[in-house]
């Protein structure tokens, strides 16, 4: 029978010591030790509570040690080692403000049975618990139990609150490391270490604060929060875990912030249906798919962080809308730096350089907005759009992209996207187009007041349909044979054969390239025949300073050419569009400076087309 030995300690408090040392309150004799120390801890609880001392010594356990409330059982450090053979739990807390102090936990292979298996530290809906010091090295021959509540290194189920875990070491375990559902539960400085499911599992958590620990090798990951809010995660490095470095999911208010999260088997921060994340400061690199992912997730907050070297890409948002994206580094990624498709989302000062795809690349979404990012060096593009409308692409720095040297990709590069805005953008050294809209499917774009310098294909080029660009108009203002007719409808009139109007102007000093011609002018008769457009024939000289007024491959004319209107009638406005492809690209020759005339000549009908029956009233050059 156990009992009390007086050897001068205070009298909160007992002292247990192993043979031979028989100097504590309470000796083991490396058999059933729990028998001991459990009465000295019983001894301690019924005289109000206290502090049971552990000697040195390697404890023998076959059953679980209990620490209830107000009572502290605290070891010699990791000399006393608690060796548990058994199912169920090597320490189980079983009241309020009971601490756990310096001592190891030695999980023995293979201990309890199939559905027993044990863990190091167990507590069900008990407050102000407290771990600190405590290495505990568990059983990992077996993993999963068949709950996650076994095999694990410590586990706080139920409504653990204010509890706080620091400066622990839990390794080997077959599942988790530590499981917790508690709330404002402080969790640091902690080594967590080879498990075979994750380091840190917490689920339905509130408020919590998981601070300078370390998270390695699990076989799952790092660290899982499931339905937990308001939760600050800092400052851990967590890393080499074979499946997401963190997760979290239908969390909501979460702070995550200056963690090192890196070669995780999959993605190194993970955020499924969490809204109101805020994800800062983080290095993520080395990720076997990307740094960050957000998939289905609103009004995240994603700031400064560090994303390079992932097989995948930097930061990839799936369904993610009204997200902000500011400040953060994504370079050396395999994919793209950023990858996005949502509604509503920020995408502002990030630097994404040296991926092996696109620097940023929206791939749905709408009413999204990417302004004052830097993306060079891509091997592919600076910044694709895809399948998105309408997107504002504003004041971004777009340079040596298509670092390979393909003449495929650009600075920006639009594909089957709608009344997207691109303004003031300098693209400048990239190896097909400063700009390209790539497709027809790509209708009512805005691409005004870009700088699109020196890239090896040209400035822009657009197959889009409807693009708007920066426009100058030149009046029609002389008749060659003809006559200015000056009430209204007004214009110079072309009705008749040698007929014509002529306008006259200088290419303007900021025109990089010119995009199209349109004429514009007033019908006066109606085509011969059903659907019938107006035939047109249009004369270009253009030369620069110092050279003819006609240089060749700037200088051309267009016989028969068709107006953009079918079944006009009189009085009607009518417009003929001239583009790159009509002339034999020579449009494009045409620079800043050069001076030009431009004729509309009359031309005859063929049914169902009619002849020039028109006003002639301006010309405007579209131009980037």
């Amino acid at each position: 029978m156990s009992v009390f030995v007086e050897q001068g300690t205070i009298a909160a408090s007992a002292i247990v010591t192993l043979e031979p040392d028989r100097g504590g309150n309470f000796y083991c004799t490396g058999a059933a030790d729990q028998v001991e120390i459990n009465a000295a801890i019983v001894y301690v609880a019924a005289i109000g509570g206290g502090e049971v001392v552990l000697g040195p010594g390697g404890y023998a356990l076959t059953a679980t040690v209990n620490v209830p409330a107000s009572v502290l059982l605290r070891g010699m450090g990791w000399t006393t080692i608690l060796n548990y053979d058994a199912g169920g739990n090597c320490i189980t807390f079983t009241g309020a403000n009971a601490k756990l102090h310096d001592l190891k936990i030695l999980i023995v292979a293979d201990a309890g049975g199939a559905g027993t298996r044990p863990n190091g530290i167990f507590a069900d809906g008990l407050v102000n618990l407290e771990v600190h010091g405590v290495w505990v090295y568990g059983d990992r021959t077996n993993g999963y139990d068949g709950s996650f509540l076994r095999n694990d290194g410590m586990v706080f189920d139920g409504a653990c609150n204010y509890c706080r875990i620091t400066n622990n070491i839990v390794e080997n375990c077959g599942y988790s490391g530590i499981y917790n559902e508690g709330d404002w539960v402080i969790v640091s400085n902690n080594t967590l270490l080879n498990f075979g499911s994750k380091s840190l599992h917490w689920q339905s958590a509130l408020a919590n604060v998981l601070i300078g620990n370390t998270m390695r090798t699990g076989d799952e990951g790092g660290a899982k929060f499931t339905s937990c809010n308001a939760t600050v995660v800092v400052g851990n490095l967590v890393d080499l875990n074979s499946n997401q470095g963190m997760e979290l999911s239908n969390t909501d208010h979460m702070v995550i912030t200056g963690n090192s999260v890196t070669s995780s088997g999959t993605i190194g921060i993970e955020v499924n249906n969490a809204n109101n994340t805020i994800l800062s400061g983080n290095s993520c690199y080395l990720n076997g798919t990307s740094g960050i992912k957000n998939n289905g997730s609103e009004y995240a907050n994603i700031a400064g962080n560090q994303c390079n070297n992932n097989t995948e890409d930097g930061i990839n948002l799936v369904n993610a809308n009204y997200a902000q994206i500011t400040g953060n580094l994504c370079t050396n990624n395999s994919d793209d730096g950023i990858w996005f498709a949502g509604t509503g989302t920020s995408i502002s000062g990030n630097n994404c350089f040296s991926n092996n795809e696109n620097g940023i690349m929206c791939g749905g979404g709408e009413q999204n907005i990417i302004i004052g990012n830097n993306c060079h060096s891509n091997v592919w593009n600076g910044i694709s759009l895809l399948n998105t409308s309408p997107t504002s692409v504003i004041g971004n720095n777009c340079y040596l992209n298509d670092f390979a040297n393909t003449a495929t990709y650009s600075g920006i590069f639009v594909s089957n996207s709608d009344k997207c805005f691109i303004s003031n953008n300098v693209c400048y050294q990239n190896d097909a187009y400063g700009i390209d809209i790539n497709t027809s499917t790509c209708d009512n774009c805005w691409v005004k007041d870009n700088q699109l310098l020196e890239n090896t294909g040209g400035p822009m080029n657009d197959a889009g349909t409807g693009t708007v660009f920066d426009t100058v108009p030149f009046q029609f203002t002389e008749a060659i044979v003809g006559a200015i007719v000056t009430t209204a409808p007004t214009g110079v009139d072309v009705d008749a054969n040698t007929e014509g109007a002529l306008a006259w102007g200088q290419i303007p000093s900021d025109v990089q390239q010119v995009m199209r011609l349109k004429l514009w002018g007033v019908a006066t008769d109606a085509p011969i025949g059903a659907g019938g457009q107006m035939h047109l024939e249009i004369v270009f000289n253009a030369g620069a300073s110092n050279a003819a007024y006609n240089e060749a491959g700037k200088s051309w004319t267009l016989a028969n050419f068709d107006g953009e209107e079918a079944d006009y009638v009189a009085n009607d406005v009518v417009h003929w569009v001239v583009e790159d492809g009509d002339v034999g690209s020579e449009l494009k020759a045409i620079v800043a400076g050069d001076s030009f005339e431009i004729f509309a000549m009359h031309e005859a009908g063929a049914d169902p087309d009619g002849a020039t029956d028109c006003l002639f009233r301006v010309v405007e050059v579209d131009y980037v």
